[in-house]
């Protein structure tokens, strides 16, 4: 099997678009209202230093994957733990983003469609 590689800049982009795609999509901060654009400019306050660490830790380990890079930068256990949380956070977000999908497809085409249906059709 071929492995393909990114650029620094290419991982960049990803986080980046990441990072900013979840609000996009999602909505942030419905509770904050007309002031909901503030809490998507102090998350991206929050997020540029972890990018640039990740970017450093790339420039230094070229060939390293995230959870190596991690693994290689944190430790054995710190690296294993930031991995997990940086798994879970990416799973749980696919899965509100889904169900958030889902709901929307329901209420507005297919009501008498169960949402695990619609799910496995959006998810195929």
């Amino acid at each position: 099997m071929q492995r393909s590689h990114i650029t620094v800049w290419q991982g960049i982009s990803i986080t980046a678009m990441f990072i900013l795609g979840s609000p996009a999509v999602m909505g942030a901060a419905n509770e904050a209202g007309a002031n909901s654009y503030l809490g998507i400019v102090i998350g991206l306050l929050l997020a540029v230093p972890a990018v640039l660490v990740y970017a450093r830790i790339k420039r230094l380990r070229p060939g390293e994957d995230m959870y190596g890079a991690l693994i290689w930068a944190f430790g054995r256990v710190v690296g294993k733990v930031l991995a997990a949380l940086i798994t879970w956070y990416a799973l749980h977000l696919g899965a509100l983003t889904l169900h958030s999908f889902t709901r929307f497809i329901g209420a507005t085409a297919l009501p008498q469609t169960p949402q695990a249906v619609t799910a496995l059709m959006v998810g195929a």
